[in-house]
């Protein structure tokens, strides 16, 4: 992390363009192999392996491994950001003393009865939340392939081929055909009280059946 995730936050709220709220970060989520858990070293370099791969230069991420509550399902949180950070930023300074009123706190002239020396010449400037200002912006633009659908299969075979990469054969399902997993319903906005009650006892099925196909699979 080059930047923290309140840095990101403070970032996108202040380039948000709509009602809408930016995306902060993205999280891909990942099934391990459940004996990386007695390999402690190997299993770190297969996530640094994925991180790396999966996000690729210049961005912030973090992730965390752990285990569902049967503890039959260990797998990765890949957290990360969409925007490369600036490299070689220069912050802002200021570019001359700047004295305040005392009492009402506008801006004064030098020396005059009431002010004080609130930022010296050559100082850094800082926002109200005590972050630097930078000459441009810290982050560049969103990367819009993590809005493109060849991008989850490009996901996928990453995943693969890191995993074969330590020994671990996993086999991708090019289509709808071969997925051995079910689909949940969508959740309609303005759906009748009678289907949302049947979606969600069906995708709760769904799930309890998707769990244990996974676990058959491993």
């Amino acid at each position: 992390m080059q930047y923290s995730w309140q840095e990101h936050s403070f970032f996108e709220k202040e380039h948000q363009k709509s009602n809408i709220a930016n995306n902060e970060a993205l999280e891909v989520h990942i099934a391990l192999p459940n004996k990386l858990a007695e390999d402690k070293c190997r299993l770190e370099q297969i996530c640094d392996d994925l991180a790396h791969e999966i996000v690729g230069e210049n961005k912030d991420y973090e992730y965390a491994v752990h285990w569902n509550h049967n503890r039959t399902n260990l797998h990765v949180h890949i957290l990360f950001s969409e925007r490369e950070n600036q490299i070689d930023l220069e912050p802002k300074v200021y570019k001359k003393d700047i004295w305040h009123d005392k009492d009402t706190h506008k801006l004064a002239k030098a020396n005059s009865e009431n002010a004080v020396l609130v930022h010296k010449k050559g100082e850094v400037q800082r926002d109200k939340e005590g972050n630097i200002k930078y000459q441009t912006d810290i982050f560049k633009v969103k990367d819009k392939k993590f809005t493109e659908r060849w991008w989850l299969h490009h996901k996928n075979k990453i995943v693969k081929d890191t995993l074969n990469k330590y020994g671990y054969k996993l086999d991708l399902h090019d289509g709808i055909k071969n997925n051995p997993y079910l689909s949940q319903k969508k959740l309609y906005k303005g759906a009748s009280k009678d289907y949302l009650d049947n979606a969600k006892a069906w995708n709760a099925e769904v799930k309890r059946y998707n769990e244990n196909v996974k676990q058959h699979i491993e």
